[in-house]
């Protein structure tokens, strides 16, 4: 992929932000890609901020403490209470007045989530975005029935998950087996917590 300039920004503890296209705008479209995504995970990032710098607008892409292969770690609570500092961060010291979301594959669930739910807590910033984009959204659990049938060791750690969840244990490891059911031989691990292996593929 073509190198793309702009402006890397730390915007709340260590979580970063990168702008580039017109970056003198006030306008500005945040992308949040899928799962296993982060800064420059999709082919289309260099074009698309052409042409947003072409008609006056920036593209941000937003690292989330679920980016690359922290996914199994976190939730979509945590994604849009991250999200809000985001924003937060460009209207306060980017001075933006329009923020538009884009999600990516599962990357649309962290913004319907947002435009749909409450904060999870007083402190938690949720500011006001002037629309959402949904770009090849998808269902987890779909994909999951689809690829892993009902014999399948990954379908017996789906139920060892809710077991764990109901009992109140969600935010324990799974074991590395869960996530060996999940891939290949040789091919990457992602650690899950009960919550997020149950919350991706339960039925629900």
């Amino acid at each position: 992929m073509t190198p793309l300039s702009g402006e890397l920004s730390t915007y709340h503890d260590r979580l970063t932000l990168f702008e580039s296209g017109d970056l003198n705008s006030r306008r500005t479209v945040v992308f949040v890609g899928g799962l296993g995504d982060g800064l420059q995970c999709v082919p289309y990032l260099n074009a698309l901020s052409s042409f947003l710098a072409s008609i006056g607008w920036s593209l941000v892409q937003v690292n989330l403490s679920s980016s690359y292969n922290q996914f199994g770690l976190s939730s979509l609570d945590n994604d849009v209470e991250e999200l809000g500092y985001a924003f937060e961060y460009l209207y306060r010291e980017k001075s933006k007045t329009d923020i538009v979301l884009m999600g990516h594959s599962t990357g649309c669930q962290d913004a319907i989530h947002y435009l749909v739910t409450k904060p999870t807590s007083s402190s938690s910033p949720r500011p006001q975005i002037k629309s959402a984009i949904l770009q090849a959204p998808v269902s987890d659990q779909e994909f999951f029935k689809s690829k892993y049938p009902g014999d399948h060791e990954a379908r017996i750690w789906v139920k060892k998950a809710t077991d764990m969840v109901l009992q109140g244990n969600g935010n324990e490891w799974l074991p590395i087996d869960a996530s060996r059911s999940l891939v290949g031989e040789g091919e990457q691990l992602t650690p899950f917590t009960a919550y997020r292996y149950w919350s991706l593929f339960a039925d629900g």
